[in-house]
């Protein structure tokens, strides 16, 4: 039983926060009964001053005969009291945190004061209509206006309740009174500590959980920012993934799929807007004859510069340069009319030509060359993708009849 009350004892009076979060939570609370005190410390001088002064002006002679003589004293030593509280906390305010502990004992320093200076005034009020209102109030004030532990509060107001209750018998001869102020201001005492305690137990909590949803915001603002990083890789990623299926692997220009896509959404395009398209086909002469003479590396370099002389000539974003299969390839080249054409296949064949690519066994020049195949067309309803395929093909089967030719229909 002693031990259960003992354990629910404890419970009420200690309070505390995480070890993670102590150092914050005191800052934290040093810092509002700082800006407190000042407050509470400038609200008393102005009343006190003001007090004295109406004394002054309204009792005069009796000013100085008992008991106003010692409600004067009061009033000047609770004036001089916030003073120098007032300044003192000025001064530690400007860095609350390296004045931690100085705040701490001051702020009880401060409220112990008021306890003890209303529990004199009202000892004081006994000599005349024996009531404790200022005592009372100041119970209440200190359990509602700082942030106290319960058990820093409970010394203070076991120390002033005990000097209230000492002292009371040589203000106050009516026994009744004395019981019914004792009474009474115990009662306000155990509620005021109740109260306070309430309040510091629910600071404390909601000071614990903010900090606790700040770090997991943090860690979640953390995790969120890590996942986009992951997102922006992997979106890279199946950027670079695509463009890697779309690609030939040896020559790097777009590969069959992307030509049959490609083609078929020109097709569409140029249809709706009257534009003329031109399918353009590209075939290496005598390449097994190379690959036979110089070997397959030798072939895929050949292969390779090719590519790279299609793709330089390729004027406008539009054209797609495709390898159509094995050394052919296929440019689809929108808004080309024949002549055009004509001239971009004769750029080709010549740049091919300037490439002085030894071909022994060729039967029409000591060089590399291409034969040429295109057709040019403006698609219709009456026309269909099969039939610029097969134009394009059949002239291309023109051109190879001969060699190093360019067939244009």
């Amino acid at each position: 039983m002693l031990a259960r009350i003992g354990e629910l004892l404890k419970k009420f009076f200690i309070i505390s926060v995480e070890d993670r979060y102590q150092n914050a939570f005191i800052h934290e609370i040093n810092t509002i009964n700082a800006a407190r005190v000042k407050v509470c410390s400038v609200t008393f001088i102005i009343c006190e001053i003001a007090v004295i002064t109406l004394s002054l002006l309204i009792k005069r002679e009796k000013l100085f005969s008992q008991p106003d003589l010692y409600y004067l004293l009061m009033y000047i030593l609770l004036t001089v009291g916030m003073v120098f509280f007032l300044l003192s906390f000025i001064k530690l305010g400007k860095n609350i945190q390296q004045n931690a502990k100085k705040i701490q004992v001051g702020g009880v320093l401060f409220a112990s004061f008021i306890l003890f200076w209303c529990a004199g005034i009202s000892l004081l009020d006994q000599l005349s209509y024996g009531q404790i209102v200022v005592y009372l109030s100041a119970i209440i004030c200190i359990g509602v206006i700082p942030f106290f532990k319960p058990i820093v509060l409970l010394l203070m107001y076991g120390g002033a309740e005990g000097f209230f209750l000492i002292l009371q018998p040589y203000f106050q001869q009516s026994t009744e009174i004395i019981f019914g102020n004792g009474v009474n201001s115990l009662t306000f005492v155990i509620f005021s500590l109740v109260i306070s305690r309430m309040r510091y137990k629910g600071f404390a909590d909601d000071f614990q959980n903010k900090r606790i949803i700040q770090e997991k915001s943090a860690l979640l603002e953390e995790k969120s920012v890590l996942l986009n990083e992951i997102n922006l890789l992997l979106i890279e990623a199946n950027h670079r993934l695509e463009n890697l299926s779309q690609r030939d692997s040896l020559t790097g220009v777009y590969n069959r799929l992307v030509f049959d896509r490609t083609l078929k959404m020109e097709w569409d395009r140029c249809k709706r807007h009257h534009i003329p398209l031109t399918l353009m086909m590209v075939d290496i002469d005598f390449f097994k004859q190379y690959n036979d003479t110089y070997g397959h590396q030798a072939g895929d370099e050949c292969i390779k510069r090719i590519a790279e002389i299609l793709s330089s000539s390729a004027r406008r974003a539009s054209d797609v340069i495709t390898r159509y299969g094995g050394d052919e390839f296929a440019l689809i080249l929108p808004h080309m009319n024949q002549e055009s054409a004509l001239k971009l296949a004769e750029e080709l064949s010549n740049k091919v030509i300037e490439l002085s690519i030894p071909h022994a066994n060729s039967t029409v020049a000591d060089y590399l060359t291409i034969s040429i195949g295109a057709n040019t067309l403006i698609p219709s309803a009456e026309l269909t993708i099969q039939d610029l395929l097969r134009n394009a093909d059949k002239a291309l089967y023109e051109a190879k009849m001969i060699r190093n030719k360019i067939v244009i229909n």
